[in-house]
């Protein structure tokens, strides 16, 4: 074991790779999806509704099919990429109400599945929440659900690399900073101020994990030493 200076430990394993707590690899191409047949229900509605979605902008239909998707498969990740394209779909037609049940659903059952950028969908469900909640005028409950977020990421509820963790937190706190003036939510501030006094304990186990890396490059000869 090794102590970093808040007492968090860590375990290692006979290769120094980390064993306790858990982090996750910036390679996502080894992230594991389960696969439909090319002519199976799943895939050819799946297909047909990304090109509505995307090609022809035509939002309607293509929430239909993508929620038809759901009901070809057992399978859990294919469900959330099915809900995920759903949601987009109402919320680009503007059935926020709709779109909202959708991303909590996605957050709920789905939370810690992963796209194939590595994005969890908990969190991006929790953005797009921000979204809605911020469309429809309701300020101060959007930046809860944003605040919320921030302090899920830097506590470690979903397990993502680096560049994630860079990512969201820095895109929370552009936000936060820049909604945040004049003391409008005093007590949405002066919690996000508390937030950020305290270190990361996620952010610790990256940087921590950056260390090995480092110290041991011989041991990780799939990813560049960042530091």
């Amino acid at each position: 074991f090794s102590e970093d200076s808040t007492g968090k430990l860590f375990l290692l394993d006979s290769d120094f790779e980390i064993v306790i707590p858990e982090t996750a690899d910036e390679n996502t191409s080894e992230i594991q999806f389960e696969i439909e047949k090319p002519n199976s229900q799943f895939t050819q509605s799946f297909r047909r509704a990304e090109v509505l979605e995307f090609s022809q902008k035509d939002y309607t239909p293509a929430a239909e099919l993508y929620k038809k998707c759901t009901s070809y498969t057992s399978s859990e990740q294919l469900h959330a990429i099915a809900f995920e394209g759903l949601g987009r779909c109402l919320l680009s037609s503007e059935r926020s109400n709709e779109a909202k049940k959708v991303y909590n659903e996605l957050s709920i059952s789905y939370g810690q599945l992963k796209n194939n950028a590595g994005h969890p969908y908990g969190i991006i469900a929790a953005f797009q929440l921000f979204e809605i909640a911020h469309r429809k005028n309701e300020e101060e409950n959007s930046l809860e659900i944003l605040l919320s977020l921030y302090k899920q990421i830097r506590e470690g509820t979903w397990l993502i690399s680096q560049s994630v963790y860079d990512f969201y937190t820095s895109e929370i706190e552009s936000i936060l900073n820049n909604r945040l003036i004049n003391n409008k939510f005093p007590e949405i501030q002066k919690s996000y101020t508390e937030v950020q006094k305290q270190p990361s304990p996620y952010g610790q186990t990256l940087l921590f994990k950056d260390f090995l890396e480092c110290f041991f490059p011989e041991r990780f000869l799939l990813r560049r030493c960042s530091r």
